[in-house]
């Protein structure tokens, strides 16, 4: 019931028109004196200071071989020629290097390196060098090259933050970027001294997964597209002249567009800088005199050529309607009969020899020289955990939330992902092309598991009330930080053994000491 005054008002209210109560006049109660409060931290702070720091720990746990010296040393002979190499390329001139004959080499005969080496990497570290010493960094040409995998091991994990950033948000970047900082087959190749070409490669393999995924974007204008292309075109010339793994980021590309056709995420706007890619690379492979015309007779070129002709035929059958579509699987027909008697008449190129153990593990039985090599070795189970630790059990969980999602971007990254493990059990040394994209994948899958009770704590429960005294905030703090625990528990291998790995002296340094520790 109301007090007698708000009665009596609202029967006048009803009954009488115009009348007013009057209005009490409010008291003035003295202020409350103000609290200083902290400023809202900004995320982008928080974010760059993140990144920050796993970028300190990635060249952290790079430079550990260092302490060995002065004076520093490379790591096993492949780093010596390339820095050979560079030195040449510094001391005669870019093109002195394509018409070396190295005596050093091949006794007595010696080897046209220009014919049989990829040059990317000498002219690289000849370039950088020549920036150094040109601001007046004293530091000898040996010394540069023994830091450069140390350089390009950290600008590595800050490419991978922006391709994970891409695919799963900043979560997923700094997690990937922070696991791919300890990862143990990243870091033996991007360790102070080891100066090859995997250095670089697998910086050259991420910058172009990010780029392309950025240049197939709906939104973007046509010429921004094909600006997206032509970096992706020079990205992948500077690989294929750089390593050999390059045929990987030629097939991958390729079965990227072949699942998009498949699972219909195609759009016409993806031929654009899909053709740009490829033309803008051709040149460069053309120009290898390792391969020269010869490459393009390859099975990858091939395939790619393909998937372009596909993709021009669907183009032709939605823009003719109807009428087209009978000429267009009429070509299609022509064009597989075609590569299938190219193929069996020998004029396109099969992969052979290790290529060809990669893809056939049991073809290895037949080439002994490739079970002699210890890095071509086929992958046991306990490598797999002594290079990803954890890792390894949160692959299936990302590949499954990026199925659910299947977007281009996710179709990418489990292809990326299925296709590099797969080939990484065939041979022990492709556990280096896996490592960006089984960190990225793991990254994924644990922020796509804890994202949800993360919500849980910031906004309370937001779940029906039958399943709220089950479900609360401390749940939703206590399964992350377990799952934290669990990635960052301290293992009798991985990490550890990686860093143990990296802080012991090259073979040169020690010698013929047994335990590789210093003497004296």
């Amino acid at each position: 019931s109301l007090p007698g005054r708000r009665r009596i008002f609202s029967y006048r209210a009803r009954n009488l028109k115009g009348w007013k109560l009057r209005r009490r006049r409010p008291v003035k109660r003295p202020k409350a004196p103000r609290i200083p409060t902290r400023p809202p931290v900004e995320p982008r702070l928080v974010r760059r200071l993140c990144l920050a720091i796993i970028l300190v720990i990635a060249f952290l746990t790079r430079v550990l071989p260092a302490r060995w010296g002065p004076p520093y040393h490379l790591t096993g002979n492949d780093p010596f020629f390339q820095y050979r190499s560079a030195d040449y390329v510094i001391r005669n001139g870019v093109q002195a290097y394509f018409s070396w004959l190295d005596d050093m080499a091949w006794h007595p005969y010696g080897r046209y390196i220009g014919r049989t080496s990829y040059p990317t990497l000498p002219f690289a570290a000849a370039l950088f060098y020549a920036v150094v010493s040109a601001l007046g960094a004293p530091v000898s040409l040996y010394e540069f090259c023994a830091a450069f995998p140390v350089l390009a091991g950290v600008a590595t994990c800050l490419a991978l933050y922006a391709f994970a950033e891409y695919v799963g948000g900043t979560e997923t970047g700094l997690l990937a970027a922070l696991f791919l900082a300890l990862c143990s087959s990243h870091i033996q190749r991007t360790e102070f001294g080891f100066f090859d070409d995997e250095s670089m490669g697998v910086l050259l393999l991420t910058g172009l997964s990010l780029l392309y995924l950025r240049s197939i974007e709906p939104r973007l204008t046509l010429r921004r597209r094909l600006l997206y292309g032509v970096a992706c075109g020079l990205t992948l010339g500077c690989l294929i002249t750089e390593w050999g793994a390059h045929r990987y980021a030629l097939d991958l590309l390729g079965l990227f567009m072949a699942l998009v056709v498949l699972l219909r995420r195609y759009s016409p706007s993806m031929i654009l800088p899909y053709a740009a890619t490829i033309g803008v690379a051709s040149p460069f492979a053309l120009a290898l005199p390792r391969h020269g015309l010869r490459g393009f007779t390859s099975v990858d070129w091939a395939f790619l050529a393909g998937v372009l002709l596909v993709l021009c035929l669907l183009w032709a059958r939605d823009r003719f309607g109807r009428r087209g579509r009978a000429l267009t699987y009429a070509l299609l027909i022509a064009a597989v009969a075609t590569v299938l008697a190219l193929v069996a008449a020998g004029h396109v190129r099969l992969p052979t020899g290790k290529f060809l153990a990669v893809v056939n593990p049991f073809h290895r039985k037949e080439i002994p020289i490739i079970e002699s090599v210890a890095e071509h070795r086929t992958t046991s189970w306990d490598a797999f955990y002594l290079h990803m630790g954890v890792l390894l059990f949160l692959i299936p969980v990302g590949l499954y939330h990026a199925a659910r999602r299947l977007g281009a971007r996710d179709i990418y990254l489990i292809a990326y992902g299925v296709s590099s493990i797969f080939f990484a059990g065939s041979m022990v040394r492709l556990l280096l092309i896996a490592a960006p994209a089984t960190c990225t994948i793991a990254a994924l899958g644990v922020t796509s598991t804890v994202s949800p009770f993360i919500d849980v704590v910031r906004r309370g429960p937001t779940l029906p009330r039958r399943l709220r005294p089950r479900v609360g905030v401390a749940f939703s703090v206590v399964l992350p930080l377990t799952l934290l625990a669990l990635i960052l528990l301290p293992e009798p291998t991985g990490l550890v053994w990686s860093t143990r790995y990296v802080g012991t002296p090259s073979t040169l340094v020690a010698s013929s000491t047994p335990k590789r520790e210093r003497v004296g």
